[in-house]
């Protein structure tokens, strides 16, 4: 039994779901909202729609609890048993990718940038401010900058203009020096390493609807080996990793934790990091 946790409005829980029925695999769905009403979490099993599946008949789990946790934390019933299943997914069931204790790194950026030990990959200058005018800032003030959220949610990363500069920062952002380059995509599952390079005319390429061009392409060794090795050192089995190469160099901006992978398989040959991912559950 492959047990895949989520929510079900996630695009890459549904992606991967499909991904298994054409391979005639089975397969569990918990949909972490239904905790407390059609899902419990037992001492040594699920109890789902009053089905007992215990833990020891669960082979490998792909794990996406991508939940707000505002819906956690302000619902006393539903907390300790999101806790609960925290718990299980880290310390009770094999074969998880990836375990929530693993995860939290890049719910700051700059929090994860600090602690990752890089060799090979650069990190772009970098610096947090709230409660500021960016008029005040003298961190690298002459420099190219971008702008965008600290934490995991997703944000449109732009150019700090002249306009920029007379405005209030009224929440945490990271400023980061503008690296103009190469973007690549590479995703890790293992010691797996799957690559796209990205060609856009915008700073932030998914949100560029005019040009953008994905192609399936390779990335010297060393930087193969760092990501594999980088994704390790986060505890994590699979991860989704943003780099730009300007002039020979690879610079490192995130380390996604729960890579939405999809977009990025539509553009390769076959499903190699689905079947990466599958791999990983049943070895």
């Amino acid at each position: 039994m492959i047990l895949l946790v989520g929510v079900n409005f996630d695009k890459t829980i549904n992606y991967f779901s499909n991904y298994l029925v054409n391979k005639e695999v089975n397969f569990l769905f918990i949909n972490i909202e239904d905790l407390c009403t059609t899902v419990k979490v037992k001492e040594n099993h699920f109890l789902i729609k009053n089905t007992k599946i215990k833990y020891e008949d669960i082979k490998g789990v792909f794990n996406r609890m991508v939940a707000s946790l505002d819906n956690v934390i302000n619902n006393k019933i539903y907390m300790p048993n999101y806790a609960l299943l925290t718990y299980v997914l880290d310390f009770e069931l094999k074969n998880v990718i990836n375990r929530p204790l693993t995860t939290g790194s890049n719910n700051s950026k700059l929090y994860q940038l600090s602690i990752i030990n890089c060799k090979e990959l650069r990190i772009p200058k970098c610096y947090l401010s709230a409660n500021n005018l960016v008029n005040n800032l003298q961190q690298f003030k002459e420099e190219k900058q971008v702008y965008k959220s600290v934490s995991s949610y997703r944000s449109i990363v732009n150019s700090l203009t002249v306009e920029d500069r007379s405005k209030p920062i009224t929440c945490p952002t990271l400023f980061q020096e503008e690296i103009k380059g190469t973007n690549y995509r590479v995703h890790v599952v293992d010691e797996n390493v799957f690559s796209l390079k990205i060609n856009s005319d915008s700073i932030d390429y998914r949100y560029n609807f005019n040009y953008i061009f994905r192609e399936e392409t390779d990335i010297p060794e060393v930087i193969k080996y760092e990501c594999i090795r980088l994704t390790k050192e986060l505890g994590l089995r699979i991860a989704g990793i943003d780099l730009i190469e300007k002039e020979g160099l690879f610079y490192v901006l995130e380390i996604n934790t729960y890579p939405g992978y999809d977009c990025f398989e539509d553009y390769m040959q076959g499903t190699p990091i689905s079947d990466s991912i599958l791999k990983g559950m049943l070895n």
